[in-house]
């Protein structure tokens, strides 16, 4: 059957869905096989991906990633759908109980983007829009996503992202980086010691699928007038217990799959 331009457009979107539903790099070999692509067809279309900013090439291995473009897509799908209304209220009951703001969060190359926010009451906060998009390397989420990488992934991010100091915390040495993110990767709970701004600490944990991977982050920010970096750690079953939730909110399999047990 020849190729027709609709043809051309949804093999392209199947590739798109099969990058994004693996959540993890995928070679060209495994979508030619898994799509039962045509090499050529398969590297023309991926060509044209990766030049629209759907698709990218990882560093260092040159398998397929999500790009910032589907990324983008993806954020507006999340920040728009009916869904939000749970995630909201869910950050709420956090910040409730902690009486801070509590954020969830998403990677987005070597930043987190916040797809949702909770402010606290108090005068003395930290503020960022819904789509902003903060580093990896100084905040508890985006060193939590690190810790969550490959080594070799890991590395090769850290050594591409600029790692600008923001604060006399700021880890800005890759070597010490590495280290600090491969703690945090032991405990899968990360901290951030005034390394984005001065006075504000913060802690976050992961959202994961059923495999285990880090799809999001939820967070508790907080000025060190009110609480100690280490005082966060009093937080991490609330911010546990709201990752199980969020995970049934954010995926659609998990949901169904908590219906039934209710049911």
């Amino acid at each position: 059957m020849a190729e027709t331009a609709g043809t051309r457009s949804l093999r392209a979107l199947e590739i798109i869905e099969a990058v994004a539903r693996a959540r993890r790099p995928m070679a060209v070999s495994e979508l030619t096989e898994a799509l039962d692509l045509p090499r050529p067809t398969a590297h023309r279309l991926i060509t044209l991906l990766i030049d629209e900013g759907f698709l990218l090439r990882q560093i260092g291995s040159r398998k397929l990633v999500v790009g910032p473009r589907m990324l983008r897509i993806g954020m507006s799908a999340m920040t728009q759908e009916d869904d939000r209304g749970a995630r909201r209220a869910i950050l709420q009951e956090v910040a409730d109980e902690t009486g801070e703001t509590v954020n969830l969060s998403m990677p987005d190359g070597d930043k987190m983007v916040y797809v949702e926010r909770v402010e606290t009451d108090w005068p003395l906060r930290l503020q960022f829009a819904i789509g902003s998009r903060v580093p990896l390397h100084c905040t508890a989420a985006g060193k939590l996503y690190l810790s969550q990488l490959s080594q070799h992934a890991r590395k090769s991010l850290i050594r591409a992202m600029p790692l600008k100091r923001h604060t006399p915390n700021t880890i800005t040495d890759p070597i010490a980086l590495e280290a600090a993110v491969a703690a945090i990767g032991k405990t899968r709970f990360g901290l951030d010691d005034e390394e984005l701004l001065q006075g504000m600490v913060a802690a976050a944990v992961p959202v994961t699928d059923p495999a285990g991977t880090m799809i999001a982050a939820v967070a508790v920010q907080a000025p060190v007038a009110r609480f100690a970096m280490n005082d966060l750690r009093q937080f991490e079953p609330l911010l546990r217990k709201a990752s199980i939730r969020l995970a049934s909110v954010l995926l659609p399999e998990e949901r169904e799959t908590a219906s039934k047990a209710a049911g």
